[in-house]
């Protein structure tokens, strides 16, 4: 039986300040099953950008057990790691972190810096942009694009090496209606197209909405979870 996306056990992640610890993450237990969309909603400070951080194995200072397609993060040494992220991960934020420098092709390809193998960055790059609706765009420079579609060119940079999770920290957060519906319907498509695992951290209720499973968290704890049994 092939291990589920994500399973935590007993997750905490504590911050020192000054004297005081806090407790950004307080004993989190849960399994996210492969293939499924997530949604993880609460207030601002309840744990959400922690935890996705988390399983983005960007942030190792947690207690606990993370094991992310069965393999154990704290198992795992920093190029080990580095492989997990440029493989298996794909990231969005809602700062869409384009450079302005580079054309949208070479934004696109710019994780292919950090592979371990050769591979056709700039053939990859262009599918990934296919699969967005902007290959037509691929030789502009970010800022002659709109905010949406600076999003959905974040997002063909998260698909560079079609990973089967894609992590999105509120990547509606800096869009004006009509264009966080295109990509909140843009999420729908690339999950259900491909079954990729996609986990969205959002406050915004109609992308919660259109998500398979709802996590709320309230001070670092689960306070509701429509996944669970």
């Amino acid at each position: 039986m092939n291990p589920p996306a994500f399973r935590l056990q007993d997750l905490r992640r504590i911050y020192q300040e000054g004297d005081t610890r806090r407790a950004a993450l307080d004993g989190l237990s849960l399994d996210i099953e492969r293939g499924s969309f997530v949604a993880v909603v609460g207030a601002s400070g309840s744990g959400k950008s922690t935890l996705l951080a988390v399983l983005g194995a960007l942030d190792r200072g947690y207690e606990g057990r993370v094991e992310v397609l069965g393999q154990d993060l704290a198992r795992l040494d920093e190029r080990a790691l580095g492989r997990l992220r440029n493989a298996t991960l794909g990231f969005v934020f809602q700062s869409f972190h384009l450079l302005p420098h580079l054309t949208v092709l070479d934004n696109v390809a710019s994780p292919a810096l950090f592979a371990d193998e050769p591979f056709d960055a700039a053939q990859a790059a262009l599918l990934a942009l296919r699969q967005v609706g902007l290959e037509d765009r691929a030789l502009d420079r970010p800022q002659h694009l709109s905010g949406g579609q600076r999003q959905r060119v974040a997002l063909a940079r998260a698909l560079l090496r079609s990973p089967p999770i894609l992590l999105c920290d509120e990547p509606t957060g800096n869009l004006d209606s009509r264009t966080g519906a295109e990509v909140i319907a843009l999420l729908e498509r690339l999950h259900q197209e491909h079954q990729r695992t996609v986990i969205v951290v959002t406050h915004e209720e109609r992308l919660a909405q259109r998500a398979q499973r709802r996590i709320a968290l309230e001070d670092g704890r689960v306070k509701e979870d429509s996944g669970a049994a």
